[in-house]
């Protein structure tokens, strides 16, 4: 449910993005990790949205979110994404998804 709530709370909001940022730094980082090692599928899903909507048109949270993404996914990226770019974005949220979706498997 938490990570619901940051996502709406952030979607489409450069302020909330911003604070997200400055007051739980730690927060992209645990989203990542939720969204791929969570049991529950619910919240792997509800921590990629979170995830989703804090990088999009928000470069600061793009640049922290990629520092935390495997090495082989930042190659395939060209190593920086434009977070205004919504094709890159997209990519990025695409292998969230998909990672989201392989779950506690791996």
């Amino acid at each position: 449910m938490a990570a619901w709530c940051v996502g709406t709370a952030v979607q489409n909001n450069d302020g909330a993005q911003g604070m997200l940022l400055s007051k739980a730094p730690t927060a992209l980082a645990t989203l990542l990790n939720l969204s791929q090692t969570d049991p529950d599928t619910a919240v792997r899903r509800k921590a990629a949205y979170a995830l989703s909507s804090a990088i999009r048109n928000y470069q600061p949270a793009m640049d922290e979110l990629l520092r935390h993404l495997p090495e082989n996914v930042k190659s395939e990226m060209g190593g920086s994404v434009d977070a205004s770019d919504m094709d890159q974005v997209d990519k990025v949220v695409n292998w969230i998804r998909a990672a989201t979706a392989a779950g506690a498997t791996n």
